[in-house]
C-alpha cells in the first residue's frame, strides 16, 4: 500500500503489485510449448504471427475484433471543421481501442489478491498504543505515554528532518521531542501536552542509513477528544 498523493485533501492510499514480471511472445510461446509438448514452439509462433497480422487487417480496414482475450476496433480522434473537412494527420489521429474480453474479465475477478509488504523500505507503522487509556490506533493523550510497534523505526535522533511527528488536519507538522526510546521494531514516547482537540496523522521519518529521508504513517487517524 503507498500513500496516494494526487488526490489533495484525502488520507487514501493506493495498492500497486508487488514483483511484477514482464513476458515477450516469445516466452509466452515458451510457456504454451512446455503445456503442450506435442506443439513445436515455432509451428505456435508462426499460428500466433499469422493471427496478429489477421487481426491487425480487420482493424486497419475499420472492421472490430472480438475474441475471449480482447475486444478491439479503431476510431478516429480530433475536431472536423465541417461536413467537408478531411482526415489530416496534424488534426487527426487514428486510435486503437481495447477491452478486456469475457475470458480476462473471468480471470479478474477469479483473482484473489494477498497484501505483502512494500518493496521499498520504509518505516512501517503496525500499531499506535495510547497508554494512558490503552486504545489502539484511536486516540491521542496529551502528555501520557504511548508506544509505536512496527519494523524500520529506528531514526536519527539528532536529525531534525527524522523522527516522530502529528500532522494536524490543517496540514501543520509537529515534532514529538520526547522519545524514550528509539528501536527497530518499537518506539515510546511522550505526546506532546497542548494538542488542540480533532484528528491527527502518525508519521515517522527515517534516512534508514541512507541519502534519502523515507516516511511512514500509521493507516489510521489518531483523536485529541475535547
Amino acid at each position: 500500500m503507498y500513500p496516494n498523493n494526487l488526490r489533495k485533501g484525502e488520507r487514501v492510499f493506493r495498492a500497486l503489485i508487488r514483483k511484477r514480471q514482464k513476458y515477450t511472445l516469445d516466452e509466452v510461446v515458451t510457456r504454451v510449448v512446455r503445456r503442450s509438448p506435442a506443439l513445436t514452439a515455432a509451428a505456435v509462433r508462426g499460428t500466433l504471427d499469422l493471427f496478429m497480422e489477421e487481426v491487425s487487417e480487420i482493424l486497419e480496414n475499420g472492421d472490430s475484433v472480438t475474441t475471449p482475450l480482447f475486444k478491439a476496433q479503431c476510431s478516429i480522434s480530433g475536431k472536423f471543421i465541417d461536413p467537408d473537412d478531411y482526415f489530416l494527420t496534424n488534426r487527426h489521429q487514428v486510435k486503437v481501442n481495447l477491452k478486456p474480453g469475457n475470458l480476462l474479465n473471468k480471470m479478474a475477478k477469479r483473482v484473489r489478491p494477498h497484501k505483502v509488504e512494500s518493496h521499498l523500505p520504509r518505516p512501517l507503522i503496525e500499531l499506535f498504543t495510547d497508554m494512558t487509556t490503552g486504545e489502539v490506533n484511536a486516540v491521542l493523550t496529551p502528555g501520557g505515554p504511548a508506544v509505536i510497534k512496527g519494523t524500520r523505526l529506528k531514526f536519527d535522533a539528532d536529525d531534525p528532518e527524522q523522527g516522530v511527528f502529528l500532522q494536524s488536519e490543517d496540514r501543520q507538522l509537529l515534532h514529538i521531542g520526547s522519545v524514550l526510546r528509539n528501536v527497530f521494531s518499537q518506539i515510546v514516547l511522550v505526546i506532546p501536552v497542548g494538542l488542540s482537540p480533532g484528528a491527527y496523522q502518525l508519521i515517522v521519518k527515517s534516512k534508514l542509513k541512507t541519502q534519502q529521508l523515507r516516511t511512514g504513517e500509521l493507516s489510521h487517524d489518531l483523536r485529541v477528544e475535547r
